[in-house]
């Protein structure tokens, strides 16, 4: 049998959203739309706009709420306050352009002496 090497990411997280015993640990991830991202920066203090098939963390753009006015775009090791209005401009500036991309809740992630980190699982069939 040959192994098939399943590039997009939403391709991959559909069926964890679609499982009810699984779907409550996964964070909740939409394709990238300007509505989409107004109504989950409504929701959640810290989002992740990916490209879908991309790779290695590059490419991500974090969005972290300071207040209900201001929030904090980090891309690469670059980051900049921005407002409420400006916030979404900013996010599509840093986008790769032809690049299908996913958004997707921040987590919280478990802690090693202080340093973030966490476990992927490879499936096989």
């Amino acid at each position: 049998m040959r192994h098939v090497f399943i590039r997009s990411k939403m391709k991959k997280t559909l069926p964890l959203m679609n499982d009810p015993q699984v779907a409550r640990h996964v964070p909740k991830t939409d394709w990238f739309s300007a509505p989409g991202l107004r109504k989950m920066l409504r929701a959640y203090s810290v989002l992740y706009i990916k490209p879908d098939a991309g790779s290695g963390g590059d490419g991500v753009i974090r969005v972290r709420k300071l207040s209900e006015a201001k929030f904090e775009v980090s891309h690469g090791h670059e980051s900049a306050k921005r407002s409420s209005t400006q916030v979404v401009a900013e996010v599509k500036q840093l986008m790769k352009k032809k690049c299908k991309y996913i958004i997707q809740q921040g987590i919280d992630l478990a802690t090693y002496q202080r340093r973030p980190f966490d476990v992927r699982v490879v499936l096989q069939k």
